[in-house]
């Protein structure tokens, strides 16, 4: 867009330097208008790990493996955990007792499956947000990728043909 508008200035400046015959003070050369350099390839691998590290996209990767460590962790602790106990002591008169037994932990029936569901549904709604930011971050980058890319071409072109035939013309 700056780069148009430059052009029109340039082309408009040009149109009335040719109507009135005087020629104008040109204006301080502007700050260059070429885009920036692409520093790396740029190629499809390189746009997935440049999205993989966008915060948005990591932040979901983050809660969806947070769900699923809860998954894990209510799987694991879904059976209560059963205790075995071995007493030995003495009784009032001296002799010696021993005594074993198993603990259950209350409630026995209880099997954490509404936590489990929760965890579940939660880690669905962070892997389609996931999906959702990590697909936009990457079409962005290849839509930048491809305009600077698309801008050089054009540039290379001006340079090449467009310019030796403005000057072949003049």
């Amino acid at each position: 867009s700056k780069a148009e508008a430059e052009l029109r200035v340039a082309s408009g400046r040009a149109r009335f330097e040719t109507i009135t015959g005087t020629a104008t003070e040109a204006p301080p050369p502007p700050a260059s208008v070429l885009p920036p350099t692409l520093k790396n390839a740029w190629d499809d691998g390189y746009i997935v790990r440049v999205a993989e590290k966008s915060p948005v996209v990591s932040r979901y990767a983050a809660e969806a493996h947070y769900w699923d460590a809860s998954i894990a962790r209510y799987e694991r602790e879904r059976f209560p955990p059963i205790s075995l106990e071995l007493i030995i002591g003495h009784g009032s008169a001296g002799e010696a007792r021993i005594g074993g037994g198993a603990t259950i932990g209350f409630p026995i029936t209880r099997r954490y499956q509404g936590e489990i569901a929760r965890a579940e549904a939660g880690k669905s709604q962070a892997q389609r947000q996931y999906d959702l930011y990590r697909t936009m971050v990457m079409t962005r980058l290849r839509a930048a990728r491809d305009a600077i890319a698309t801008v050089n071409r054009a540039l290379e072109e001006l340079d090449t043909h467009g310019i030796p035939a403005l000057e072949r013309a003049v």
